[in-house]
């Protein structure tokens, strides 16, 4: 679920893409979310930058893995600017 403050950081409106997934909504954190995929880590931490309108802008990214009973059942990415 997005918040307001992250849809303002990206340049975006993250709650008009709420049923997209997020390497759609956000293509710069798709490779995140591969290598987490790929991995055995829950964790992957990335800096990554992304250009909106001209302007680029340089986040640090971690994606975590939201555990299930048995399984992972989605994604929690967050970043800082």
């Amino acid at each position: 679920l997005p918040n307001r403050s992250a849809s303002d950081l990206l340049g975006i409106d993250l709650v008009a893409d709420i049923e997209r997934p997020l390497s759609v909504a956000v293509p710069e954190f798709g490779r995140l979310l591969d290598e987490l995929r790929e991995t055995s880590h829950s964790v992957v931490q990335r800096e990554v930058e992304i250009t909106r309108g001209g302007n680029t802008k340089t986040f640090l990214v971690r994606v975590s893995t939201e555990q299930g009973d048995d399984a992972d059942v989605g994604y929690i990415a967050t970043f800082d600017d």
